[in-house]
């Protein structure tokens, strides 16, 4: 069943009459009246978007009213754009025509109104728009007369302008302790560990212990609580058991009355909320119990406080396991370190349990089709129990091969919908509670994932700027961006992502949805958003495309590999979809594989009658585009533009012009275009984001850039060829926030490079000519700077000392800086530092004074290295206490002096770092004096932590070992109890060993049962 979401749409098209009757634009063009009526018209309209969204689920008239309404609001806002394009340009003639302002600026533009009706063009246009405007007015007329039909509730609108969301819709879903599933598949393990967590829950911080049990609709979290509820083991460790039904009602005082009863065995007679707290404190005290509340949703901290503080007269050890489908509720509740993420079965279990409901004992055997392709169905469940259960309810009683492939071949929207099939569990409705639970813009951006295929591995910037593109981010208190970041976390929150993959530090770069989900979102958006497969071995673009109620907005073509497929009847339903649609689409993804390339170059030859697009997004391999000089004049709505690998061999400037709304541009991979037209960026002025990565360019322009001013993002990155930047390119820089110059050809930079580059958060400088020497000191006069990586440059011998200025930096790579001897003294500066890394810097001499100190927020080092006068002490590691992972001390050049140093130095510098994990110690020493004395005296301060898992030492000097390698007593416990690698690499004059006692197995160290062991050191001499 397809849903209409309307506020993203209607909420714009509101706040943009509003601008137009603040801005009295109406009055200058003439249209005054119809305007007025129109925002007039829509406000009661808003008011009621709440509730008819949620009465369109039970009515199919209340649908169809709500996608008029819609279909008129995009409609509308397509005539606002055109119109805003034609008074910014009107606008800027008169400004090159004059330089009107202040006071004169009113009576200059009510003179060039007058004016423009001797201009033919122009009062062509002015009639075609009001003519327009008048057929949308009318339109929403006839629609509002239309709502006294359905008695709607108007609902509150925010500051805003948005309007609040409805309240979730309830399952009517009420659960018990009592599972009703006949056997249990696939969750031994989920169940074991809850279990074995709760029989050892010795938290000592707090005295009820909370474990969320979190996932997606479906996918078992109340069969698995009712598993461990019921288990034998629970009945004999808890002294009391509770099982409740929250649901969407969190209502503390229902709650406590329904645990009341449990405990009690009677209902409570009191209705005052601070006697019945009293009554379940009283009954709890000194019990040990387990609580399950099933199927919360509530997200609000105060009452959950409320709730567990009513409950902290049980004894100790006393737990809760709730079931939510949101992270959100499962972060606010938890006291475990992570909440117990369930997912989905595996093929083999979900097989297992669609079989035990689609056939009969044994019956499987008799119809061995009927199971190759029951094994088939299984594969659109996605591995959640709740569709296995539904699908082979639905054909159990089906005898036919083709009944089942039916099944096989239809999408699960059109399963739950199928007649007859009251009889088995609905999917999307219990998925779709989710879906209702989120607010309207992230509802409608959701909506926006079903134009990507299943299991597609979506860029979270990729998916905000499409968001942008197409106005689901507008907002009069934040930046797209930002707001963009809100929905991408609610939507994360709700667990409507999975298969999370984040950059190394820490921050999301893409996600997946589960199949099911993306189900979902092509059910309740199908009406506009539409994504067609060609190249299969079925059909796919169907005739119901011209129902009434099916006007695509956004619309996503993939072309698969099989060109036998590629028929000249997709050819032909392919055109007459564009053709049928090009007033509407908004959005155009194409997708060509090997082999479909020259379909990629047809379409591309009707892709500018699409004349309202906001987002276009061509990847084609093995084709050859090119873009016609009317390319920008006819596409003025674009907002995105994507033609990355495309066989763009060349561009013409005039292709873009026109393109005044342009805010995303990516030409990436079109390694034959050589250079770019300097009159792109005169027709640029709002873009933001650009993208020419992996081309042949040699060379840039400063010209090309004067017209972007508010350029945030540059990528020039695998340019091999461009050997430098134009001198003052910082100075239209202004605005840039990430810069990418990664694998370019790059032998120097100037010193103006910088320059005006106030605002840059993202340098990347890594892999770039072995001429690069050095780096111009005008880098510390970017203030903002966070992210810094010069890796690979393998000339760089020298940093300037400005580094220093940069306190606002985050990150600084410079792994396989070969040539690097000394980092800046200024280094001990970099207030904000959290990664320093320095891998493969083999000459690197040490590390600058005072950076123990300076460095405190430091999380992640590669290499210490210690050895020259002017480095700092080994000591000065203890300061660097939130170190975690890997660390790499490498120790060389010790001398006398050191040795002397060294036993004055108190306790141990890397026992603080309990999150490190690896350390790997080397000793280089250069044959220095006395060498044994400073190597054991370096190797005893460098002990390390209590949770260490892997340690290497390697070419140690010293004739015994430290204190901390020693076991006396062979029936000690361990002083790593985590570690499971050593390594002992050239040990040569190791005299004694300080075993005490012949060992047989690695005693000492007893988890280390995978590699060398402590018993094995009398054999060092051998060791490699």
């Amino acid at each position: 069943m397809a849903e209409v979401v309307l506020e993203a749409v209607v909420g714009l098209l509101f706040e943009n009459l509003k601008s137009i009757i603040q801005r009295e634009l109406h009055l200058v063009w003439g249209f005054k009246a119809d305007i007025r009526k129109l925002s007039a018209t829509l406000s009661p309209l808003r008011e009621v978007l709440a509730d008819a969204e949620v009465k369109q689920i039970k009515s199919k008239a209340i649908r169809k009213w709500l996608a008029r309404l819609k279909h008129a609001a995009y409609d509308a806002q397509d005539v606002l754009d055109d119109w805003e394009i034609a008074e910014t340009a009107r606008i800027r003639h008169q400004l090159v025509q004059s330089d009107a302002t202040g006071a004169n600026y009113r009576a200059h533009l009510v003179w060039s109104s007058f004016m423009s009706f001797i201009n033919l063009k122009r009062l062509v246009f002015r009639y075609k728009l009001a003519k327009q405007i008048k057929e949308i007015r009318e339109r929403f007329d006839g629609i509002a007369k239309e709502m006294s039909d359905f008695s709607l509730i108007k609902k509150s609108v925010d500051v805003e302008g948005s309007v609040v969301p409805p309240q979730s819709i309830s399952s009517g879903r009420v659960t018990s302790s009592t599972s009703v599933e006949p056997q249990m598949y696939g969750r031994e393990t989920d169940k074991e560990n809850i279990v074995k967590m709760l029989l050892e829950n010795i938290n000592n911080e707090h005295v009820i212990s909370v474990c969320p049990i979190v996932g997606i609709g479906g996918l078992g979290k109340t069969t698995l609580a009712q598993l461990v509820y019921n288990d034998d083991r629970m009945e004999k460790h808890f002294d009391v058991r509770i099982w409740i039904c929250v649901s969407d009602d969190f209502n503390v005082k229902r709650l406590l009355e329904e645990i009341f009863e449990v405990v009690t065995k009677r209902s409570s007679d009191n209705n005052n909320l601070d006697a019945i707290q009293n009554g379940v404190k009283e009954n709890l005290k000194e019990k040990k119990f387990l609580l399950v509340l099933d199927d919360v949703w509530c997200e609000k901290q105060d009452e959950w406080n409320r709730l567990k503080n009513s409950l902290t007269s049980g004894a100790k050890g006393s737990s809760i396991i709730m079931t939510t489908r949101l992270k959100k509720v499962a972060s606010i509740t938890k006291t475990v370190s992570e909440p117990y993420q369930l997912d989905g079965l595996s093929p083999g279990d979900c097989w297992s349990l669609f079989r035990s409901y689609a056939f009969d004992v044994g019956r499987e055997l008799e119809k061995p089709n009927l199971v190759r392709i029951g094994r088939e169905i299984v594969r659109k469940c996605g591995g959640l129990p709740l569709a296995a259960k539904a699908l082979g309810s639905l054909v159990r009683f089906k005898e036919e091969e083709k009944q089942w492939e039916q099944v096989r071949d239809s999408e699960i929207w059109e399963l739950d919908e199928e007649e007859g099939s009251d009889h088995c569990p609905k999917i999307l409705p219990a998925l779709r509670l989710s879906y209702n639970n989120l607010s309207p813009r992230a509802r409608q951006s959701f909506a926006y994932c079903s134009l990507f295929r299943k299991d597609y591995e979506m860029s979270k910037e990729k998916l905000v700027h499409f968001w942008m593109a197409n106005d689901l981010l507008q907002s009069e208190r934040m930046e797209p961006e930002v707001v963009g970041e809100n929905v991408f976390g609610e939507l994360l929150l709700h667990s409507f992502f999975q298969d999370i993959e984040k950059n190394e530090e820490g921050k999301i770069e893409s996600v997946k949805i589960h199949d099911l989900m993306h189900d979902l979102a092509s059910a309740v958006m199908k009406s506009e958003y539409s994504l067609f497969e060609v190249g299969m071995s079925r059909n796919i673009i169907k005739s119901s495309i011209q129902d009434d109620e099916i006007r695509p907005r956004h619309l996503s073509i993939i072309m698969l590999p099989s060109s036998s497929e590629l028929s000249s009847v997709n050819v032909s339903s392919i055109d007459r979809l564009l053709s049928s649609h090009q007033r509407h689409l908004r959005t155009f993804f194409l997708f060509s594989n090997e082999g479909t390339g020259m379909f990629a170059s047809h379409i591309m030859s009707v892709i500018s009658d699409l004349k309202n697009l906001r987002v276009l997004r061509v990847k084609s391999w093995n084709a050859e585009i090119s873009l016609p000089s009317s390319f920008g004049d006819k596409l003025k709505h674009l907002r995105y533009l994507s033609l990355r690998h495309c066989g763009l061999s060349s561009l013409n400037g005039k292709s873009f012009r026109g393109m005044k709304n342009l805010q995303f541009l990516d030409l990436s991979e079109n390694i034959r275009i050589k250079t770019l037209p300097d009159s792109m960026g005169e027709y640029m002025e709002h873009l933001k984001h650009l993208n020419i990565g992996g081309c042949g360019l040699s060379s840039l322009h400063v010209e090309l850039f004067r017209g972007m001013k508010n350029l945030q993002f540059l990528d020039l990155s695998s340019n091999r060829s461009l050997k430098t930047l134009p001198d003052s390119i910082g100075e239209y820089m202004e605005h840039l926030k990430h810069l990418n110059l990664n694998r370019c050809g790059l032998s120097s930079m100037h010193a103006e490079s910088f320059l005006g580059m106030k605002k840059l958060e993202f340098l990347d400088l890594s892999w770039n000519s072995k001429d690069m020497v050095t780096i111009p000191d005008s880098i510390g006069n970017l203030g903002h700077l966070r992210h810094l990586n010069l890796s690979g440059n393998l000339g760089l011998k020298v940093l300037p000392e400005s580094l220093g200025n940069l306190t606002k930096l985050e990150t600084l790579k410079l792994n396989g800086c070969n040539e690097l001897i000394m980092l800046p003294q200024s280094t001990s500066k970099l207030c904000s530092l959290r990664q320093l890394e320095n891998e493969d810097c083999y000459n690197l001499k040490g590390m600058p004074s005072g950076i123990g100190e300076g460095l405190s927020r430091l999380e992640k080092l590669s290499w210490w290295m210690w050895g020259s006068e002017e480095s700092e002490n080994i000591a000065g590691l203890r300061g660097l206490s939130l170190l975690a992972g890997s660390l790499a001390i490498k120790i060389e050049g010790l001398r006398k002096e050191d040795d002397v140093a060294l036993h004055y130095v108190e306790g141990e510098v890397l026992t603080n770092k309990t999150n490190l994990s690896e350390l790997d110690i080397w000793f280089s020493n250069n044959g220095c004096d006395d060498v044994s004395s400073c190597s054991e005296q370096a190797l005893r301060i460098l002990k390390p932590p209590y949770n260490i898992k892997s340690l290497s030492i390697q070419w140690y000097e010293g004739r015994r070992f430290p204190e901390w390698m020693e076991m006396r007593d062979p029936h000690s416990s361990s002083s790593f109890p985590r570690l499971r690698t050593i390594q002992l690499i050239e040990i040569k004059y190791v005299e004694e060993w300080g075993m005490g006692v012949e060992l047989e197995t690695q005693r000492g160290m007893p988890s280390c049962s995978s590699t060398l062991g402590y018993s094995v050191l009398r054999n060092a001499e051998r060791l490699t």
